[in-house]
């Protein structure tokens, strides 16, 4: 799992600021003030597109400033100021949108027979990830550092949650941990998605060695989660907050001044 990420989650900014206290103080030098804090700067790089594609989307990115997403109709990666086309598994377009720190890279694309797959591009290799048997497509969600996938495969029985083990090896998630949607991972094996328990209402939760914690009991999804297990995530009632869930304490994060309810 990546350090940062760009899902179309919300993104949590927190400022912190120091006031000094004053001291009447006749014996003793004022003490210097703290030197003032100031504000992350930002530049904003224009990272282009393949050759011949009008457009570019960046879905993903790590601490190595690597960056994933797509361009024209295919799934790109930009390093070191190049992009690379990671091209697609036979069909006509693909789209990445995770990469881990070692550089692998997960999304979907368009298999021959017109279907979709997931993939993780691993060392300038782009490997099918499979639907479960008897599913007729798959996506990935993300990648860990130690080469698990997640996502999610679609077909005639609806939706389940899987894991793709770095052998290959495709495990229901659905089945093993209950949770109907998986979004993220991290290096522990932590998995954050959401649970259906009434067969429609999706609700945030957390599953860890065999224990599955629902993190609120308002409709939404857990949507992301760092190596120290802080999770972020989303609701779908009301004004459709945010939220970060940190040791078993769930926060909701409020919508900007003047910003229209969803």
């Amino acid at each position: 799992m990546n350090s940062v990420k760009w899902r179309g989650a919300a993104v949590v900014s927190a400022i912190t600021a120091a006031v000094a206290g004053m001291a009447a103080v006749t014996s003793a030098p004022a003490a210097a003030s703290a030197p003032a804090r100031q504000a992350p700067a930002y530049r904003v790089m224009d990272l282009g597109t393949l050759p011949g594609a009008a457009d570019s989307t960046a879905m993903g990115v790590n601490n190595r400033r690597d960056v994933v997403g797509q361009s024209g109709a295919h799934a790109v990666l930009w390093r070191n100021g190049r992009i690379v086309d990671l091209g697609t598994l036979g069909g006509g377009y693909s789209a990445a949108v995770d990469v881990s720190e070692r550089g692998d890279v997960v999304g979907y694309s368009q298999v021959a027979d017109g279907g979709d797959h997931a993939f993780i591009w691993r060392r300038g290799r782009l490997i099918d990830l499979s639907p479960l048997p008897g599913f007729s497509s798959s996506y990935a969600t993300a990648v860990n550092d130690r080469g698990d996938v997640v996502g999610f495969s679609v077909g005639d029985g609806g939706i389940r949650a899987v894991l793709w083990r770095p052998n290959g090896t495709a495990v229901d998630l659905t089945a093993e941990t209950g949770l109907h949607q998986v979004t993220d991972l991290d290096n522990a094996g932590r998995l954050v998605g959401s649970v259906t328990p009434d067969g429609m209402n999706g609700y945030p939760a957390l599953w860890y060695r065999g224990r599955l914690t629902v993190l609120s009991d308002t409709s939404g999804t857990a949507s992301a989660i760092n190596d120290r297990g802080e999770i972020t995530g989303y609701f779908v009632a009301g004004a459709g907050s945010s939220f970060v869930w940190r040791g078993g304490r769930l926060t909701e994060i409020p919508l900007l001044p003047d910003m229209p309810e969803a």
